[in-house]
């Protein structure tokens, strides 16, 4: 017997494909604009490993392999529009999750002003994991606090998705556990009795994205163990350790009191350390010019480059947060509060050329017309007039958290689902301004890759609120 197809059913479709096409052309307007994928300068690094079949010395491969399994060295724009298709996805499952009465124009609306509005289509259409900090801590959000309303496939899609973002960049791994951990409470907070808690906590799915965590870090050691870098999630994570502590300078107190009796090869360069310091303070720089300084500058390469650094770079961590540790904590909180208000749009889109591993990457790699093109681009001509976009999206990630605070205290006891996940949502971007500011140097990149799930709430909660009466009779939908 055929099956009785309901009429709205191809209308439906059709909407959605619409949506899903109109969307991803919105999300890849910035790079459509710039005639080419927008690149930074660690784009070189994630596109030079899997090309070379290496694995990376700072960072996990697995955004390599992702890009090198959709441009084959042919084209960068279908790694761009897989994101725009990820990001898509992601957004909408939101708005049909929580919406009260769910239409596909509500998605096209808000990726359309996203795309004017804040920072999202701009890593999009970078060639670069930065995308996957928002993505992560929105799929962590409707994953867990939602995971009875989804379908098995969705479920099976966020569990994998989850694997995925977490393998590409290591601050993911930091980030995962304490969203995961804040979705899961205020979830086992709904049930009535002990019971009932203690089984949301622990339930089928939220175990599920434990083990997708545990996962992505099990394949981000396997790989660095094929490349006999050992059984570490970060080869180098204590040279990267050392940088934050000089940049805090409590690394160079300890190594001034210490270098007499244990004297490291790094010792030698005390006085440049010194210097580098004391010309940050003079010239008022940001958090974590020293660090970068010291990771990328001369005198990493006096000192034998990472490999040679790593060796003794754990001993003089050790030291040094033992000896100082309330000023790790001190200098800790003054990176998360400076990276706080760090989100402006645009500080990494900037001029790569032929000094770079990028220029060379993409010239000896993905020939001729693909050479051209990036040499063709508003980017590389330094043509990127930002200033007005930069300033809108500004106003409008402030704007936006008063408003989704307003709604919590005024309709939050009305919409507890979706104040819950409001609530997760603003966790996870703190999660992220914390572990960035407090590990890494502040840049603007680590704050604006996150931002727009402001305004993307604001907006939702705006269309939702606005959306079109319902016909006489019609059911609403539980929020």
């Amino acid at each position: 017997m055929t099956p009785v197809i309901p009429a709205a059913a191809p209308s439906r479709h059709r909407a959605m494909t619409a949506s899903l096409l109109a969307c991803v052309a919105l999300l890849l307007l910035p790079a459509l604009w710039n005639g080419f994928p927008l690149v930074f300068s660690d784009t070189g690094i994630y596109l030079e490993a899997a090309i070379n079949h290496h694995a990376p010395i700072d960072r996990p491969l697995f955004y390599s392999l992702f890009a090198l399994a959709l441009h084959w060295k042919t084209s960068l724009w279908p790694v761009v529009a897989a994101q725009a298709l990820l990001t898509f996805y992601l957004v909408r499952l939101f708005f049909k999750t929580y919406a009260r009465r769910f239409a596909e124009w509500q998605v096209t609306l808000a990726i359309a002003l996203l795309t004017v509005l804040s920072s999202l289509p701009w890593f999009v259409g970078q060639l670069m994991p930065d995308l996957f900090a928002g993505l992560l801590i929105l799929a962590l959000a409707i994953g867990v606090l939602n995971q009875d309303r989804l379908a098995r496939p969705e479920r099976w899609a966020l569990a994998l998705l989850v694997t995925f973002f977490i393998s590409t960049h290591l601050s993911y791994v930091l980030m995962a556990a304490p969203v995961i951990g804040c979705a899961a409470l205020l979830r086992a907070g709904e049930g009535q009795r002990r019971g009932e808690r203690l089984r949301a906590l622990a339930s089928r799915f939220n175990l599920a994205l434990v083990g997708a965590l545990a996962l992505a870090v099990a394949l981000i050691v396997s790989v660095n163990v094929a490349a006999k870098k050992g059984a570490t999630l970060a080869y180098v994570g204590n040279v990267m350790m050392l940088a934050k502590l000089i940049d805090q300078g409590i690394a160079v107190d300890y190594l001034d009191d210490s270098c007499g009796a244990r004297p490291l090869p790094i010792c030698a360069a005390l006085p440049e350390l010194k210097a580098m310091r004391e010309d940050a303070r003079l010239r008022h720089l940001p958090i974590g010019s020293v660090s970068d300084a010291f990771l990328w500058g001369p005198e990493m390469k006096k000192l034998g480059d990472f490999g040679a650094v790593r060796v003794y770079a754990s001993e003089i961590n050790r030291g040094a947060l033992c000896r100082y540790p309330l000023e790790f904590i001190r200098q800790s909180l003054a990176g998360f509060a400076a990276q706080s208000v760090q989100f402006q749009l645009g500080d990494d889109l900037k001029r790569y050329g032929d000094d770079t591993l990028l220029y060379h990457v993409i010239e000896d790699s993905f020939g001729n017309r693909v050479f051209a093109r990036y040499q063709a681009a508003r980017q590389y001509a330094g043509a990127l007039k930002l200033d007005a976009l930069r300033t809108v999206s500004n106003a409008v990630a402030v704007l936006s958290l008063p408003a989704l605070l307003a709604f919590l205290l005024a309709r939050g006891s009305q919409s507890p689902a979706l104040a819950r996940v409001i609530v997760v949502i603003l966790f996870g971007i703190v999660v992220n301004m914390a572990v960035t500011g407090a590990l890494s140097a502040v840049h603007d990149r680590y704050g604006s890759r996150v931002i727009w799930l402001l305004p993307m709430l604001a907006l939702f909660i705006g269309i939702d609120f606005f959306k079109p009466r319902r016909a006489r009779g019609a059911p609403a939908a539980s929020v």
